[in-house]
C-alpha cells in the first residue's frame, strides 16, 4: 500500500506556528516596560517573522494545494504522530495571552513558557525535516530553521539563568 502525506498540512502548520510565535513574542515585547526586555523579545518576534517569510515563499513556490509527498519507510504510528503534531497548537492561545496581559504571568514564567514552545517547535520542524527527501531543496532551509530555533532555546535559557538565578518561579 502506497502512503503519502499532503505537503500543504505541513506548510500550513509551519506558517501558523511562525505567526503564533511572532504574536507571542510581540505581546511579550509590548507588555513589558523595560527597554532591554523589549529589545530581547523584539529579537525573537523578528526571527519568527523571518521564518514566516520562508514558509510563505515555500507555499508560493510549490502552490501546495495538493502536493502529496510519498512516504517510504514511515510506520503508520509515525504518520499518525506527525498528523497529530499538525493538529496541535504549540504557541499559546488567548488564555495565555490574557494571563500575560492581566499580570497573572510574570516575565520569568513567560520565558519558561517560551522555552517550552521553542522546544515543541523544534520537534515539529525536525519531523518535517525528516519527512523530506534529500532532493527536496527546502530541506536545507528547514534544517537551518531548526538550528535557529535551538539557538532561541539557548538564548532564552541563558537569559533566564542570568536574570533569575536562584529565583523562584
Amino acid at each position: 500500500m502506497k502512503r503519502s502525506f499532503n505537503l500543504r498540512k505541513l506548510i500550513t502548520k509551519a506558517i501558523q506556528l511562525e505567526k503564533d510565535g511572532k504574536a507571542f513574542y510581540s505581546k511579550l515585547m509590548i507588555e513589558n516596560e523595560d527597554r532591554a526586555v523589549k529589545d530581547f523579545f523584539s529579537f525573537f518576534a523578528n526571527e519568527e517573522a523571518e521564518h514566516l517569510k520562508v514558509f510563505l515563499d515555500i507555499e508560493e513556490k510549490y502552490q501546495v494545494g495538493s502536493t502529496e509527498m510519498p512516504l517510504s519507510g514511515i510506520s503508520p504510528e509515525n504518520l499518525e504522530y506527525i498528523s497529530s503534531l499538525c493538529e496541535s497548537k504549540i504557541f499559546p492561545g488567548n488564555r495565555s495571552s490574557k494571563k500575560l496581559s492581566n499580570g497573572l504571568m510574570n516575565e520569568q514564567q513567560a520565558i519558561q513558557l517560551a522555552i517550552s514552545y521553542e522546544k515543541d517547535s523544534i520537534v515539529f520542524f525536525h519531523e518535517f525535516y525528516d519527512l523530506l527527501s534529500v532532493n527536496f531543496v527546502e530541506r536545507e532551509i528547514i534544517g537551518e530553521i531548526i538550528r535557529q530555533e535551538k539557538i532561541h532555546v539557548v538564548k532564552l535559557m541563558q537569559h533566564l539563568s542570568l536574570k533569575y538565578a536562584g529565583a523562584e518561579g
